[in-house]
C-alpha cells in the first residue's frame, strides 16, 4: 500500500462529525376510515411509545414509527420482518388515510444517505428481486443521497458536478421506482417519491399523472397532496394562482380528511419563507400567523419555531418546535433547533434549571445525529455541546457517531505528531497534518474510479476554529474542492502522546482525493471555520515517485463504486468506521 504523509502548521479546526458519503453511493378507491390496528411483526415493535392522546386535532393518530427500530431491522438483515411490516403499512394506508403518516415514516427510516446502509440495501435487493418493499426503500436511500450531493442552495449557485452527481442518483432511483411500481402498485411512497424527481425537473404535468394515479390508491391522502403542493411553488416553477387553484379542487375531500384544510395555508408558509430571506421579519411572522389559521400543521409550527429561535425570542421558539415534535418526534432538522434553543434556554437560566435545560439539548441533538449522522450541522453541535457542557459525565463523550473520546487512529500520523511535540510548530495554534493512502493495485483503483483516500488530522488550542470548513486542491484549472467521507471530533488528553502542548481539540477528517491530483502541480489548503482561508497543508509538484499504474490515473469521472470505497475506509482507517454506522451505538 502506497502513501503520502506530510505535516504543516495550520490553525482552525475541531468538533464536526460524518458528513454525506455521497460519493461512496452508486452509481380502486380507498376505503372510508375504519379502526384498524397497528401492524407489527410478531415480536417486533417499531411504534415508538404511547403519547397522552391518541389522536391530533386533524384526526391523524400522534402515535408513530420508530425509524430506528426499522432501521435496525435491516441492519439485522431481518428482510422477512421488514417486508411485513411495510406490505401491512402499504395495505393500511391505502385503506384509512389516517395511517398513512405511518407508512411514511416507516419508509423514512432509509430515506438518510448513510453509507453502510447502501451494501444492506443492495443485499436486500438481490435477495428479493421481486420485492417492492425492497426497491422502495432502496429508492429512498438514493433520493436522500441525490438530495445530500445537490446541497441547499439555489440551482444557479450549485457547481455542475454536484448537479450531476444528483442526477446520477436520481436515475438510480428512477430505475427501482419503475420496477417498485409493477411489484407494488397500491403503495403511496412511490407516487410520492416519483413526485419529488419532477419538481426537481419542473415538470409539473408529469408530477400531476403521479398525484393522480397516487390518489386512486387513497383519493383521501394529504401526504401526495402535499407534495404536489411543493411541486406547485413558485420556486419550482409553479405559481401561488396554481396553488390556489388545487387547494379549491382538493377543498371536497377536506370534509372526510380535515388535514386537507391545511394546504389553504401552504403559499403563506412559502411567502413567509421568502420574507425571512430578506429579513422581512415582521411581515414573514405575519405570514406565518396567516398559515396556521387553517390548522396546527408541524412544518408550519417548526419553520416559524426556526425563526423564533433565529430571532431569540426562544421561549416562543420552544413552544413551537415542541408542538411540532409532539406531531412528529423524529424530525430530525425540529430536534436540531430544539436543541439550539434548549441550550440557549439554559444559559441564561438559573443553576437549578440549566442542567435540565442542558440535558434535553444533548438528548434531542444525540437523537438527530443518530437520524441522520451524514448532516454536518447535527454533528457539529454535538461535538460542541460535548465540548462547552461541563456537566456532562465523562461515559457521554465515549465513542459517538461523529464524537469520540479516542480520534482515529493513523499510526504514520500519530508518529509526526509525537515528532512535533518537540519542535517549533508546537508553539503554534494550530497544527495540521495528512496522510494518503492510494488503492493497492489497479483493480482497486479502477473500482476507487481514480481517487485515493486522503486522511487530514489537525490539532488546535481554540475550539472556536472548528471544523474544517473545507479541505480543496488548487491547479491551473481551478478549484477542486475534496468530498468528504467522515470527520470525527475529539479532546486531546495528556495520554494522546503528550500532544496537549499542540492544542486540546482534535478533528480527523477522511477525503477522497483525486490520484491524478498528486501527479500535477498544484496546492492542496485548508480553509477554517473562522481565522484563516487558503492555509497550505501540501505543495503537490508531481514528483513524488508512483508506481506507473498509478502515475497515469486520469481524473475521476464519477463517484468510486460504494464497496470498493467502504472496503477500502475499513483497511486504511479501521477506527473510523464503525462510526459510520446507521445510529446504533
Amino acid at each position: 500500500m502506497v502513501h503520502d504523509c506530510s505535516m504543516r502548521t495550520s490553525r482552525r479546526i475541531t468538533a464536526l462529525a460524518i458528513l454525506a458519503l455521497l460519493a461512496a453511493v452508486h452509481s380502486s378507491a380507498a376505503q372510508k376510515p375504519t379502526s384498524l390496528p397497528a401492524p407489527n411483526h410478531p415480536a417486533v415493535s417499531v411504534l415508538l411509545p404511547a403519547p397522552a392522546s391518541d389522536t391530533d386535532v386533524l384526526g391523524y393518530p400522534l402515535r408513530r414509527i420508530d425509524r430506528l427500530a426499522v432501521r435496525r431491522l435491516l441492519v439485522a438483515g431481518s428482510f422477512d420482518a421488514l417486508e411485513t411490516l411495510l406490505a401491512a403499512y402499504d395495505d393500511s394506508a391505502a385503506r384509512d388515510y389516517r395511517l398513512e403518516l405511518r407508512l411514511f415514516d416507516a419508509y423514512g427510516a432509509f430515506a438518510s444517505c448513510v453509507p453502510p446502509l447502501a451494501p444492506l440495501l443492495d443485499q436486500w435487493v438481490q435477495q428479493r428481486p421481486s420485492s417492492g418493499a425492497a426497491l422502495l426503500a432502496r429508492a429512498n436511500f438514493l433520493l436522500a443521497c441525490g438530495w445530500r450531493a445537490r446541497g441547499g442552495a439555489y440551482a444557479k449557485d450549485t457547481p455542475d458536478q454536484q448537479l450531476a452527481l444528483m442526477g446520477q442518483l436520481f436515475r438510480a432511483a428512477l430505475n427501482d421506482l419503475g420496477q417498485a411500481q409493477t411489484l407494488a402498485p397500491n403503495s403511496l411512497v412511490g407516487y410520492d417519491d416519483l413526485m419529488n424527481i419532477a419538481r426537481v425537473k419542473g415538470d409539473v404535468a408529469l408530477s400531476r399523472r403521479y398525484l393522480e394515479q397516487g390518489l386512486k390508491v387513497q383519493p383521501y391522502s394529504f401526504v401526495l397532496r402535499a407534495e404536489y403542493m411543493s411541486v406547485l411553488l413558485p420556486r419550482w416553477g409553479g405559481s401561488y394562482e396554481a396553488m390556489d387553484d388545487f387547494v379549491a379542487e382538493s377543498a371536497p375531500y377536506a370534509a372526510m380528511n380535515p388535514r386537507i384544510r391545511t394546504l389553504q395555508g401552504f403559499a403563506d408558509w412559502d411567502r413567509a419563507r421568502l420574507l425571512l430571506d430578506s429579513n422581512a421579519n415582521v411581515q414573514a411572522e405575519q405570514e406565518f400567523q396567516q398559515a396556521l389559521r387553517y390548522g396546527d400543521l408541524p412544518r408550519f409550527l417548526f419553520e416559524r419555531g426556526r425563526f423564533f429561535g433565529r430571532t431569540g425570542r426562544y421561549r416562543d421558539a420552544l413552544a413551537d418546535l415542541n408542538s411540532a415534535l409532539t406531531h412528529n418526534p423524529q424530525q430530525h432538522d425540529a430536534l436540531f433547533e430544539r436543541a439550539r434553543v434548549e441550550y440557549a434556554l439554559g444559559g441564561d437560566a438559573p443553576d437549578s434549571a440549566r442542567a435540565q435545560f442542558y440535558a434535553q439539548a444533548l438528548e434531542d441533538i444525540e437523537l438527530a445525529v443518530k437520524l441522520d449522522p451524514t448532516e454536518y450541522r447535527y454533528q457539529d453541535l454535538l461535538a460542541r455541546y460535548h465540548l462547552t457542557i461541563a456537566a456532562v459525565p465523562a461515559a457521554r463523550v465515549v465513542i459517538r457517531k461523529g464524537w469520540s473520546s479516542a480520534p482515529v487512529s493513523s499510526p504514520t500520523l500519530d508518529a509526526r505528531m509525537r515528532e512535533t511535540v518537540t519542535q517549533s510548530a508546537a508553539r503554534t495554534p494550530r497544527t495540521a497534518f495528512y496522510d494518503i493512502a492510494y488503492p493497492q493495485d489497479s483493480t482497486e483503483l479502477a473500482q476507487m474510479n481514480g481517487y485515493a483516500i486522503l486522511l487530514v488530522t489537525a490539532v488546535v488550542r481554540d475550539s472556536a476554529e472548528i471544523p474544517l470548513a473545507r479541505v480543496y486542491v488548487r491547479t491551473s484549472d481551478g478549484e477542486h474542492t475534496l468530498w468528504p467521507i467522515a470527520t470525527v471530533a475529539s479532546r486531546v488528553s495528556p495520554a494522546n502522546f503528550g500532544l496537549v502542548p499542540l492544542g486540546s481539540f482534535r478533528v480527523d477528517g477522511v477525503y477522497l482525493f483525486p490520484v491524478a491530483a498528486r501527479i500535477s502541480p498544484g496546492d492542496m489548503l485548508v480553509d477554517f471555520a473562522a481565522h484563516r482561508q487558503g492555509q497550505a497543508l501540501e505543495r503537490l509538484d508531481g514528483s513524488i515517485g508512483l508506481p506507473s499504474w498509478l502515475a497515469g490515473a486520469a481524473r475521476p469521472a464519477g463517484p468510486p463504486a460504494p464497496s470498493a470505497l467502504w472496503e477500502m475506509v475499513r483497511r486504511e482507517d479501521p477506527d473510523l468506521a464503525p462510526l459510520l454506522a446507521s445510529g446504533e451505538q
